[in-house]
């Protein structure tokens, strides 16, 4: 898996071809089709453990598990070092959210999952919040859902094409923004 990571990192799902992967794997592609009999099931491999990994770091990711906002939001900025320590996961999932963006994709429903589950979980933690009065009442809470996400992934794709770019300073500056939504 690692190494179709790094190959559709660097050439995409559509140009990064099996031979690459096996090559880079040390296999034949013969062997390499006998654990992944297709590139997509190999791609849809890499996207689930990856998922699964994330999940496990951050027990499951439910933000009905954590007592308040502040809670979650420490919880998943504990996390996010060993997320960007991954520059090629990051890359890929990056590559995959563009070319997703063709309706013909294999990947494209699971992104659109992916996006679809943890704006769910976003705008479940922050209806909790406005219960709780950690934010304000009028707030949106799909809205801001959408918002943090974009941000999130933001920050990320600016890190990807700019060393210089401070991800946890970004990711401070998003807690300090949410701070400031509160009553």
């Amino acid at each position: 898996m690692r190494a179709a990571v790094s190959v559709f990192a660097r050439d995409g799902y559509r140009s990064g071809s099996l031979n690459d992967v096996a090559v880079a794997a040390g296999l034949s592609r013969q062997n390499l089709l006998y654990y992944y009999p297709s590139k997509q099931e190999l791609l849809l491999a890499v996207l689930e453990e990856r998922d699964a990994e994330l999940d496990r770091a951050l027990h499951s990711a439910d933000p009905e598990r954590y007592a308040t906002m502040a809670d979650y939001v420490s919880d998943v900025s504990a996390l996010l070092p060993k997320v960007y320590a991954d520059r090629e996961l990051v890359a890929l999932y990056h590559r995959l959210v563009a070319e997703a963006a063709d309706p013909l994709h294999p990947a494209r429903e699971w992104v659109r999952d992916r996006h679809e589950r943890i704006r769910d979980a976003y705008e479940s933690m922050i209806r909790r919040a406005i219960t709780a009065g950690e934010l304000r009442d009028d707030i949106d809470a799909r809205a801001l859902a959408t918002a943090l996400l974009g941000a999130v992934e933001g920050i990320e794709s600016q890190w990807l094409v700019n060393d210089d770019v401070d991800w946890a300073a970004a990711t401070r500056v998003l807690r300090a923004f949410l701070a400031a939504c509160s009553t």
